[in-house]
């Protein structure tokens, strides 16, 4: 099939000289077209001399025109006769059949590669039937009976764990209801009188002191307020760095003072909150030491412990599984029948490969015997021959063409200027 392609690009090219030949063809037929439409104009009914010398000129020049027309026509048929006598020549006949046995090549590289392909999904099926098999050997079964305890492990691990879950649920419910049982205790409530006591006491002197801080802050605050806003404005106004020096000691002075106004009544604050706090230590202190909650607390942890342990066992056993799983794909992969299989698929890739490169340069070599054709034909001392003698025709008439153009338009120049 690639041969009758060829064949057929040699003959369209009988039809197309432009591919044979380096030379532009020139083609007369526009400019005869062109002629027809125009037409040299006939002379007026008294012409001049002149008149008539530029009419003859002109007609001269058309006639002249369409002798290299002719000329030209002839030289272009004698470069299709030339082109298809060359195709009986050495060379070209050569080139061809170098082509035709390129084209042989290929066609047998085609059909290797389809077998190859065939070879390959043959292989590749006979990889599944074989892994397929395997699932039935000892290995395989002792693997996957490995697998599935592994995988029971997991389950009796992650039904443990939902367990557990719920037991630290219980048990940390269990803690609330045991801290809200303490509350009715003599022992906590008598602490929590001692906190209420201790919060009547403080509360006057809480707010005395309060009220002490804040009027500290009404005194002094608004020189660190003025003292801050001069430095931003010195700043922004470009003061000098003496100004902004002073503007700093200024404002730290104003900080200092308000920092050691507040050191007094900040400190008796404290000493005043202090037994409020310490009486609040002991109502947790005796929640905590209730025996009730000391019990729940306890069940919590040992809750809270064998979670932790259940969870650990679980993610042991989930590797566990991994482990099993490769170790079934293991044994099949060793598999005689796999292992054997598996290499029939692999050298039934390699020479598909090898056959796909194959092909590949044999396809070049193609495209280089069907150049090696046109060059062949291109070379032929008639084809050159006859393209030197066409491209001096074309000349010939371009020239002409010309020169019937300056002609006709000095003729119609002159019948313009007699009117």
């Amino acid at each position: 099939m690639r041969g009758m392609r060829t064949r057929r690009a040699i003959f369209e090219t009988l039809e197309s000289r432009k591919m044979l030949s380096h030379l532009p063809f020139v083609s007369p037929f526009p400019l005869r077209s062109m002629l027809h439409s125009q037409g040299i104009p006939p002379l007026p009914t008294n012409p001049t001399a002149v008149d008539t010398a530029a009419f003859n000129l002109a007609t001269n020049d058309l006639a002249t025109v369409k002798a290299d027309t002719a000329v030209v026509q002839t030289a272009d048929q004698a470069v299709q006769t030339a082109i298809q006598a060359s195709l009986t020549t050495a060379p070209v006949v050569a080139a061809q059949a170098a082509v035709t046995a390129a084209n042989a090549l290929v066609q047998a590289d085609r059909t290797a590669v389809q077998t190859d392909r065939a070879a390959v999904r043959t292989a590749d099926q006979a990889v599944a039937t074989a892994i397929q098999a395997s699932l039935t050997t000892a290995p395989v079964v002792a693997a996957q009976t490995a697998l599935t305890a592994a995988i029971g492990v997991v389950q009796t691990d992650r039904a443990a764990v939902q367990a557990d879950e719920s037991a630290v649920r219980t048990a940390n419910k269990a803690v609330e209801t045991a801290i809200q049982a303490s509350l009715s205790t003599a022992p906590v409530q008598a602490a929590q009188t001692a906190l209420t006591a201790a919060l009547a006491t403080a509360k006057p002197l809480l707010q005395a002191d309060l009220a002490t801080i804040q009027a500290v802050y009404a005194a002094d605050e608004p020189a660190v307020d003025a003292a801050e806003h001069t430095l931003r404005t010195d700043i922004r106004k470009g003061a000098s760095a003496t100004q902004i020096a002073a503007d700093q000691a200024a404002l730290l002075a104003a900080q200092t003072a308000l920092s050691t106004a507040l050191t007094a009544p900040t400190a008796q604050l404290a000493t005043d909150e202090a037994p409020v706090q310490a009486a609040e230590a002991a109502v947790q202190a005796a929640i905590n030491a209730d025996p009730g909650v000391v019990a729940a607390q306890a069940a919590l942890t040992t809750a809270q412990t064998t979670l932790t342990a259940a969870q650990t066992q679980l993610a042991k056993d989930q590797a566990a599984v991994e482990t099993a799983e490769a170790a079934v794909q293991a044994a099949i992969n060793a598999d005689p029948g796999v292992v054997a299989a598996q290499a029939a698929l692999t050298a039934a890739q390699t020479t598909l490969t090898a056959a796909q490169t194959q092909l590949a340069k044999d396809q070049a070599a193609v495209e280089t015997a069907e150049a090696a054709v046109q060059a062949a034909i291109n070379a032929d001392p008639g084809v050159v021959a006859a393209q030197a003698a066409l491209a001096t025709d074309q000349t010939a008439l371009a020239a002409a063409q010309t020169q019937f153009q300056t002609d006709l338009a000095a003729y119609i120049a002159d019948l313009k200027a007699g009117i």
